[in-house]
């Protein structure tokens, strides 16, 4: 039972983190000591975790001076942590339910890849063949570590038609890196292209209820735009490209995607766990 509850308290804590540094790196820039604090709490062993309060004074580092925006900001990431734990505490199966949801989508923990590491590649074939996602993904993996990206989005694809979000995802990244790559040796169709692959991938993205999109400062430094006709024939493209997936996924006697679900604890919905810089500078 105690290796329950600190486990239990470690995933809590990295979910917490996770968020923390997502609002605080993507959303809206917070104060950074903040985010220090929770990468320190992210590196502590689960049974200090355990034992540790999550609102203590020992979250910062001593030598840290505090602004008044950092202390707002912990205590509000100290409440949201508490609420989150309150919750888990009282619905025992939701946490289950997250991390089946998330396996669905693709998205594996490293113990689940570590457990592939050994399994040859036919072996791998075959598992994703019956309908294995994580095979698919780690023979992707391995291709892109081997620079054999053709291969990897082959498999990234026979992922994505078993409802992996996160091959999507890769797909989306690879073409993005090819697209800066093609731009800095002056190559405009093939960064054409990849821009266009990139744009497809985040509209199917957006089907599958994942549309996150680029920071506005690094979508006009890299000229991510999109004219009139580009977007007409991303829209299509993207369509032709969806209906692919459902066939392939027909033909494994597979229905339509799952729609996306929404796990957050009702007493969390709506409110971030830091505040952003705008607010603290009102």
């Amino acid at each position: 039972m105690k290796y329950w509850v600190e486990a239990l308290l470690g995933g809590l804590l990295l979910i917490g983190v996770g968020y923390a540094c997502y609002v605080t790196y993507w959303q809206a820039p917070a104060d950074t000591a903040v985010a220090n604090a929770a990468t320190q709490v992210a590196h502590r062993p689960a049974s200090k975790m355990a034992t540790r309060s999550l609102t203590s004074s020992n979250s910062l580092p001593a030598n840290t001076s505090e602004s008044s925006s950092s202390r707002a900001s912990r205590a509000s990431l100290d409440k949201w942590f508490l609420l989150l734990q309150e919750y888990a505490e009282e619905n025992p199966d939701w946490l289950a339910r997250v991390e089946a949801y998330e396996r669905s989508r693709g998205r594996f923990s490293d113990a689940e890849y570590d457990a592939y590491a050994h399994y040859d590649p036919p072996t791998l074939e075959a598992m994703l063949e019956g309908g294995d996602m994580l095979a698919g993904q780690v023979l992707a993996k391995r291709a892109k570590s081997a620079g054999r990206q053709d291969v990897a989005r082959h498999y990234w694809h026979a992922a994505a038609v078993l409802g992996s979000e996160r091959a999507l995802r890769a797909m989306s990244s690879i073409h993005f890196e090819s697209y800066q790559q093609a731009r800095h040796r002056d190559d405009v169709d093939i960064a054409h292209q990849n821009k266009l692959d990139y744009f497809i991938m985040q509209n199917i993205l957006a089907r599958r209820g994942d549309n996150t999109p680029l920071p506005e400062q690094v979508v006009q430094e890299l000229d991510l735009t999109l004219t009139a006709s580009e977007h007409k024939l991303v829209q299509e493209r993207a369509q032709n490209y969806y209906q692919l997936l459902l066939s392939q996924r027909a033909a494994r006697g597979l229905g339509e995607f799952d729609p996306p679900q929404d796990f957050t604890p009702p007493p969390l919905k709506g409110w971030a766990p830091l505040p952003s810089s705008r607010e603290n500078n009102r």
